[in-house]
C-alpha cells in the first residue's frame, strides 16, 4: 500500500481514517484466514481416527483475534483382557483414544525417534511370551482388525495381535494446513 499525501490536515485527517480502516479489515482478514485453517484441520483429523475416531471431538476457539487453538477431546476407555488362559481375571487399563489413533500401539507404536516400544513389540516378555505377537483370551470369538483369531484346545479364544496402527490424525491436521496455507491466504488477503 503507498500514499502520496500533502502537509494539508484534511488530506493527513483522510489518510489516518484509510489506515485505521485497512488495519480492522486486515484484522477481520487474519480471522477469517486463521479460522479457514483450524476447519481444514479439524477435517482432516475428524477423517483420520481410525478405529478411535468416534471417541475424539475436535474444536476451535479465539484467545484473541490473531491466536486459533485447536483441541482434540476424549475421554479415556477402558480396555479390557484376560490375563492367561487358565483364569478367568480380567485385566484393565484405561488408554487414551488420541493417544492411540496417533501414535498407534504394540507392534505399530510410533512413541519417538528410538523406535517401537510398549505391548507388542519385539521383546518376548511383552508378547505373554508369544514371539509372533501380542494376544489376549475370550469367551466369544472377536476381532478388532490387524490379528487373528483362534480357538485353543480349551475351547477358548485368543485374540492374537501386532497391535493397532497408527491412523495419525493431529499429524495429518497439521500436514493439511501446511500444505494449504499459501491457497487460503491468496483466497483471503486476495
Amino acid at each position: 500500500m503507498k500514499y502520496n499525501v500533502s502537509l494539508d490536515s484534511k488530506e493527513l485527517y483522510k489518510l489516518s481514517v484509510d489506515i485505521l480502516n485497512y488495519a480492522d479489515e486486515f484484522e477481520r482478514k487474519v480471522k477469517i484466514f486463521l479460522e479457514r485453517l483450524a476447519e481444514v484441520g479439524i477435517e482432516v483429523a475428524s477423517r483420520n481416527g481410525g478405529d478411535f475416531s468416534h471417541y475424539i471431538t475436535y474444536s476451535k476457539k479465539f484467545d484473541d483475534n490473531t491466536t486459533v487453538v485447536i483441541t482434540a477431546h476424549s475421554s479415556p476407555i477402558t480396555a479390557e483382557w484376560y490375563a492367561g488362559s487358565q483364569t478367568k481375571k480380567v485385566r484393565t487399563e484405561e488408554i487414551s483414544p488420541i493417544l492411540m489413533a496417533e501414535f498407534g500401539s504394540g507392534h505399530y507404536a510410533i512413541p519417538g525417534e528410538g523406535g517401537i516400544g510398549g505391548q507388542g513389540t519385539l521383546n518376548k516378555y511383552g508378547h505373554a511370551f508369544d514371539t509372533d505377537g501380542w494376544y489376549w483370551w475370550s469367551d466369544e470369538p472377536t476381532s478388532l482388525g490387524g490379528g487373528e483369531v483362534v480357538k485353543d484346545a480349551n475351547g477358548r479364544f485368543k485374540f492374537h495381535s501386532m497391535g493397532t496402527r497408527p491412523s495419525r490424525p493431529l499429524h495429518k491436521a497439521v500436514m493439511a494446513c501446511i500444505f494449504q496455507v499459501e491457497e487460503i491466504a491468496r483466497e483471503v488477503f486476495g
